[in-house]
């Protein structure tokens, strides 16, 4: 039969070869597999693995994530909120900004180091290959970065991702919730002119009927353009009572080149916010809103918001003699801060430590968790979870930020100077 099907013995063995490699290859993907499945882990510990830029460009985020995170994890070990008497420890790798670091910092979590989570990155572009990584592993991912739903039944493969990082839906139901009571009905919008800005602009306009808000224009700016003012004034010639402005930091340059002639509100969120913006924003200062986690008022939130006392505890936390955090730091040291809570939390509702079983937990929380960046209750349906009415709408002062009550008619023609208290990072 041989002498039949190969033409010769070279042909035979080759084929012979070649069976024998398959068959090792196969019994190594059983023994991985295996592997992945029973995820032993240290008796006692919860690991979470955490991914953030600690060299590069956002390396200064990184490290304020990193610290927080250890901090958190100092409170959540000393009050015993983990189950069974169990820890969590941290394994750290940084990714500096790099996919490729990354996705081998985050291989060795499920080789010798069995992470039971994994929470990151600081980079919103690397949202995508961590979260791919994380589905592809089914390991919990709660995100850091990155603002687009984080929905699993509209059809995306994100089942085990969760995320602290506000989203665009919570922060657009947050404003147009306040500006419905403002009676400012009519809408600008301004987004950057790439696929992020056209998917903000849809939801952005979708939303509007909702709340009986209408849409007069939208216009597009390059990331790399000097200005947008032409933009700018098209929408206010267009009757719009405030503009919405739409994008990540860089984005924040153009816009602040923009500004002379404008006098609506400009409202950003505050992904957006940067130094920079607030030191050189142009007077009257009161004309930048944003649309704000609780942290990001420190000391002026107010003691009845229901995460007052979560952001009084941070910052105790981060601040114990040092200086004032930056924007990009606080921000990415509170979703640190509430990522590491979380999943404390879910952990405390967890009777065996492993990966499904924390997934299912996150999904099924009875209890609302109120953190630094928000309420957050995630559910099977929604990962973020994030409650829009924890959010405020807030405009810059000279004191810093100041809430803006909806209820109180808002003086648009003066910079007012209300007697208020110094956010905790330094404009």
């Amino acid at each position: 039969m041989p002498i039949e099907i190969f033409r010769s013995r070279h042909q035979l063995e080759g084929w012979l070869k070649a069976l024998a490699v398959t068959c090792v290859i196969s019994f190594l993907s059983i023994l991985i597999v295996s592997h992945a499945i029973a995820r032993p882990s240290i008796p006692g510990m919860v690991s979470i693995g955490v991914l953030w830029d600690l060299s590069g460009p956002l390396s200064n985020q990184g490290i304020a994530s990193l610290t927080a995170a250890r901090r958190a994890v100092d409170d959540v070990n000393r009050q015993g909120i983990a189950t069974g008497g169990k820890t969590i420890r941290l394994l750290v790798t940084d990714t500096a900004g790099n996919p490729g670091k990354l996705l081998v910092g985050a291989s060795r979590f499920t080789g010798l180091q069995q992470a039971d989570v994994l929470i990151g990155p600081t980079t919103p572009s690397l949202v995508r290959t961590l979260s791919g990584f994380a589905s592809a592993h089914k390991i919990p991912l709660i995100l850091t970065a990155g603002s687009r739903p984080v929905i699993p039944f509209r059809g995306r493969n994100i089942s085990w991702i969760f995320s602290v990082s506000p989203g665009i839906i919570p922060e657009i139901k947050a404003l147009y919730h306040s500006l419905t009571l403002m009676r400012l009905s009519k809408i600008g919008i301004l987004t950057v002119a790439n696929s992020s800005g056209d998917q903000a602009a849809l939801w952005l306009q979708g939303y509007a009927p909702e709340y009986h808000l209408r849409i007069v224009g939208r216009e597009g700016f390059g990331q790399e353009d000097t200005d947008a003012m032409l933009q700018l004034a098209r929408l206010q010639e267009k009757g719009a009572q405030i503009i919405i402005a739409w994008g990540g930091r860089t984005a924040g340059r153009v816009l602040l080149r923009s500004l002379r002639g404008i006098d609506v509100p400009i409202v950003v969120p505050q992904a957006m916010l940067s130094e920079e913006l607030l030191a050189n924003f142009p007077a009257p200062r009161n004309r930048l809103w944003a649309i704000a986690s609780p942290v990001l008022l420190g000391p002026s939130l107010p003691s009845a918001h229901p995460c007052s006392l979560a952001v009084e505890r941070f910052l105790e936390s981060m601040q114990s003699g040092g200086p004032p955090l930056s924007i990009g730091r606080l921000l990415a040291a509170g979703k640190a801060w509430d990522a590491i809570h979380l999943t404390a939390m879910a952990i405390s509702n967890t009777p065996y430590i492993t990966t499904s079983g924390i997934k299912d937990a996150l999904e099924t929380m009875e209890n609302d968790y109120i953190g630094v960046m928000g309420i957050f209750h995630p559910s099977e349906r929604n990962h973020g979870g994030l409650l829009p009415s924890s959010l405020l709408v807030v405009r810059l002062t000279p004191a810093g930020w100041q809430r803006i009550d909806g209820n109180v008619h808002i003086d648009l023609t003066k910079d007012s100077r209300p007697n208020t208290a110094r956010s905790p990072m330094a404009p």
